[in-house]
C-alpha cells in the first residue's frame, strides 16, 4: 500500500480550519455540455452554466465548477446548497471565479474558504478548497 502526503504552507496569517480535494472525470460531463437542459439546476447557477457555455470545452468547465462544490461540501464536513457556491471558471481554470451567497456567509460564520483549481491531467479536474479562520 502506497503512503501520500502533502505538505501545505502559507505566508497567511490565518488559522487552517480544513480541507477538502475533490477529482472527477471529465468525461462524465460531456453528455450535460452538449444537452442543456440536463444542466442540473440545484447544482449549477444559471452564471456558471452561461460561463461554461461560452468556454472552449464547456465540459472542463462543468467539471471544475462541480469539483470545487465538492470540495467545499468534503472541507465543511457537512450538507450545503450547492447553488450557494459559485465557480465561474475561465480559459485558465486557475483564473476563475469563486462567490458565495449571503445566506452560505450567515450559516458559515468566520468561515473564509480559499480555491485551488488543477489544471485538467488526463481528462481530470481536481479542486482543493481550504477553510480558513476568518476572524
Amino acid at each position: 500500500m502506497a503512503t501520500t502526503s502533502l505538505t501545505w504552507t502559507s505566508d497567511s496569517c490565518r488559522r487552517l480550519l480544513s480541507c477538502g480535494i475533490d477529482s472527477e472525470r471529465v468525461a462524465r460531463f460531456r453528455r450535460m455540455a452538449r444537452d442543456r437542459s440536463r444542466f442540473m439546476p440545484f447544482v449549477f447557477t444559471s452564471s456558471e452554466r452561461s460561463r461554461c457555455r461560452r468556454l472552449p470545452d464547456p465540459a472542463v468547465g462543468l467539471c471544475a465548477s462541480f469539483c470545487v462544490k465538492e470540495a467545499l461540501f468534503k472541507a465543511l464536513g457537512s450538507p450545503y446548497n450547492f447553488t450557494d457556491c459559485e465557480f465561474l471558471p475561465g480559459r485558465n481554470l486557475g483564473k476563475g471565479s469563486f462567490a458565495l451567497s449571503p445566506r452560505f456567509a450567515a450559516d458559515h460564520p468566520g468561515v473564509m474558504p480559499c480555491v485551488k483549481i488543477l489544471a485538467p491531467v488526463k481528462g481530470q479536474c481536481t479542486a482543493i478548497v481550504y477553510l480558513l479562520d476568518a476572524a
